[in-house]
């Protein structure tokens, strides 16, 4: 069966199943390095993946001349093309039927996105240079019991389990990202074991030092980071996940708790569906000097026409009406969008996409157009390159 590239970045959103951000089928430079300059000695003899990508994009406001754009993480700046990311990565996955096995990831970006994904302590000090290098992922990985109930280690600075879009535009079927993005951290930097307790079920837990935090911690305590996937079948899975701890400067007794739930089934070669819910309960940033409740859900569809062409649509809801830094209000979104990988079939070219987006936000009360408006209309093209 044909799997469309949204159940991967499921997958993929589960970080501690011990696989890989999605990447392309078959990653373009080591194919090119392997077939064409290596007999022997080759990375992939020994199950190790290397590659990137670039990514740029530009984004316009219908309603707004070259000022930010609400709701938006990395696409806020209104007809400003961006060169987003110039990644690399090197990655070793596990063989748990190994009674001993080591793999890891090393992934690094460089460009707009990175001003908004460095971790407390790693390449956080420059705020003025719009291109930025962050170093994404470092971890290692080990089989600490193999075969079919395996348990597995992971150590270093990682993606978070929770949200279904990620930060690797490889992972995403659009451009801009919903708005439960807006909710959860980019990266853990701490230990995670992983016990895969049946063919169909694994469960995780660790620590960390925070959100987003990595060679400085903002204060004393750590988090805690646990949850699970389930397949239900081949084409049905679901991913829960939590992480819950103190998150702010010099405050260890004021905990933070998000927990994540995702839900993707394979309707057909054709169609794929996804389900998310996230909600956040923070006992210090009430309005009313209270606890604050945020939380949504979004949903996505995929229709494959052909193998170049993909037809996606999402939708989201945000309460956000309780957080000090908050929305104050409710916020929807809609987006309509076409996947396009115009030389699938090339061996070079088949890492090429085109991502164009319609998309509408709405919401209850006027925080667009400097608080002037309800509604915003965009449109966004980016375009990847994997290799």
């Amino acid at each position: 069966m044909r799997t469309h590239h949204l159940l991967t970045a499921a997958v993929a959103a589960a970080s501690l199943a011990l696989v890989s951000p999605v990447q392309a089928e078959t990653r373009v430079l080591q194919t090119l390095i392997e077939t064409r300059l290596l007999e022997d000695n080759k990375a992939s003899d020994i199950g190790i993946e290397y590659g990137g990508w670039i990514q740029g994009s530009v984004t316009y406001a219908f309603d707004k001349s070259n000022g930010d754009i609400e709701t938006r993480v990395f696409d806020f700046e209104d007809q400003d093309p961006t060169l987003n990311q110039v990644a690399f990565f090197v990655d070793k996955q596990l063989d748990t039927e190994k009674s001993f096995d080591i793999g890891g990831r090393l992934e690094m970006i460089w460009g707009g996105d990175a001003r908004f994904t460095a971790s407390n302590g790693l390449f956080d000090d420059d705020e003025d240079t719009q291109e930025q290098f962050d170093l994404t992922q470092l971890y290692v990985d080990l089989v600490l019991i193999p075969g079919e109930n395996s348990l597995t280690l992971r150590a270093g600075k990682f993606i978070t389990p929770l949200g279904y879009e990620l930060v690797n535009p490889e992972a995403n079927a659009f451009y801009s990202h919903n708005l439960l993005f807006l909710l959860v951290p980019y990266s853990h930097t701490g230990v995670l074991l992983t016990y895969q307790a049946s063919e169909n079920l694994s469960v995780f837990g660790g620590i960390s030092r925070g959100w987003d935090q990595s060679l400085e911690d903002n204060n004393d305590a750590i988090d805690f980071i646990g949850g699970g996937t389930f397949a239900f079948s081949e084409a049905t899975e679901a991913i829960l996940s939590f992480t819950t701890g103190p998150e702010y400067a010099d405050d260890n007794s004021h905990y933070k708790t998000a927990i994540n739930l995702i839900l993707s089934h394979q309707l057909s070669d054709q169609i794929f569906i996804a389900g998310e819910a996230t909600y956040i309960y923070d006992s210090n940033q009430g309005q009313n000097g209270d606890a604050a409740n945020t939380y949504g859900v979004g949903a996505w569809i995929g229709y494959t026409l052909t193998d170049e062409v993909t037809l996606n649509g999402r939708a989201s809801w945000l309460n956000d009406t309780s957080r000090v830094d908050g929305f104050d209000t409710n916020v929807y979104e809609a987006t309509v969008g076409v996947d396009i990988r115009p030389f699938v079939s090339d061996e070079i070219g088949k890492g090429l996409r085109f991502r164009p987006e319609l998309r509408g936000d709405y919401a209850q009360d006027s925080i667009f157009d400097d608080g002037d408006d309800n509604l915003q209309f965009t449109a966004a093209i980016d375009a990847i390159f994997s290799y």
